[in-house]
């Protein structure tokens, strides 16, 4: 299978250029890092240090306190 060389790029870049106009370009770009930068706080925020359950080591000494 054949990689996409520069020429394609390009080709596939100006067809892009043309289709959603450059004025166009920067806000889709802008919403497309916004949405990534969104994505990547719901993954941490999904389980936050603060709230996980505390991890109980038990002791070799005897059972668990309660």
């Amino acid at each position: 299978m054949e990689t996409i060389g520069p020429w394609e790029l390009l080709i596939i870049v100006v067809a892009i250029g043309l289709l959603f106009g450059a004025n166009r370009l920067p806000q889709m770009a802008r919403n497309l890092g916004e949405g990534i930068r969104e994505f990547r706080n719901a993954l941490h925020d999904e389980n936050p240090p603060d709230t996980a359950p505390p991890t109980h080591k038990p002791s070799a000494d005897g059972p668990p306190e309660r």
